[in-house]
């Protein structure tokens, strides 16, 4: 991620000084994301523009559909926002993941505490076509290490960047704020030239 803004885990066992260096450099991160985001706008499709503007943070997962001979991946959130809840489809096109990335994607979408906990549109200008990139950082409530002295347990929070050609994106209301997740939670279509093309599928429990 570029534009994450640092934290201290307990502000106020800190001196103020460290307090308020943080803080201007929390409005640092901040205004060079805002930044960023009004210098690339032009340069993006009208639904990637859509994603800059969409309120993500704390989305979770409703299903995950990888289709690796078509090289798409869609991801259906459920977001909150005012004035409400709604649901957000979220198409990737000519995307190329590794199988780690395939993985690691089932996984987050498989923890049904995977949140996300920031996003970052972004182009990568020097290519002659347009490689577009929406980098997602998920918190979640899996345990890797604990500090006992401080009594804070660290969580697993995977950052994946996705990178891809086109892109599409819908929005339905959900005006009853009610999370679900569908019946075929994750669903992954292998590569028909190699030996493992079956569809896989992770029902949603």
């Amino acid at each position: 991620m570029r534009f994450v803004e640092p934290e201290l885990d307990d502000p106020m066992k800190h001196p103020k000084a460290v307090r308020r260096a943080m803080a201007q450099q929390q409005q640092a991160v901040r205004q060079a994301f805002l930044d960023h985001n009004e210098r690339i706008r032009p340069l993006l499709p009208p639904p990637l523009q859509r994603l800059q503007e969409a309120y993500i943070h704390d989305a979770r997962i409703r299903s995950l559909r990888i289709d690796v001979a078509e090289r798409t991946l869609q991801l259906c959130l459920f977001c909150c926002d005012s004035p409400g809840c709604f649901d957000l489809n979220l198409e990737y096109k000519d995307i190329q993941l590794t199988s780690q990335e395939t993985s690691l994607l089932c996984f987050v979408a498989h923890e049904e505490s995977s949140e996300i906990y920031w996003g970052e549109v972004d182009i990568e200008e020097s290519t002659s076509s347009p490689v577009f990139i929406h980098r997602i950082l998920w918190q979640t409530r899996i345990p890797t290490d604990r500090d006992p002295a401080q009594g804070y347990t660290y969580m697993l929070t995977p950052e994946i960047e996705l990178r891809f050609g086109d892109f599409e994106m819908q929005v339905a209301p959900n005006p009853e704020g009610k999370f679900s997740r569908t019946d075929d939670l994750i669903t992954v279509v292998r590569d028909p030239n190699k030996k493992d093309n079956v569809v896989s599928r992770w029902i949603a429990l």
